[in-house]
């Protein structure tokens, strides 16, 4: 799923320049930024690298509002024992 979101990201950076400010933002290097930015790689090949996977980590998706698969089932899990008693 995470890997989905960071190509839903790189998606919407439609412009090399809008993803090289993307990146420069989330604490990527100049060089690796502009590098990833003109890459051809393909929307799904560029969410699997190693550059999104370490600048859109999980505490960036969390801050950014993403609620995580096992947050959502702990969440539910201890509101239901607590309605139980």
């Amino acid at each position: 799923m995470r890997v989905r979101l960071r190509m839903h990201q790189w998606k919407a950076w439609k412009r090399a320049s809008a993803r090289i400010k993307g990146l420069l933002k989330l604490g990527a290097s100049k060089r690796d930024a502009y590098r990833w930015a003109h890459s051809s790689k393909g929307y799904i090949r560029a969410a699997q690298g190693w550059i999104l996977s370490t600048t859109l980590t999980l505490e960036e998706l969390k801050r950014r509002g993403y609620r995580g698969f096992m947050d959502t089932y702990y969440w539910k899990k201890k509101r239901a024992q607590t309605t139980l008693f």
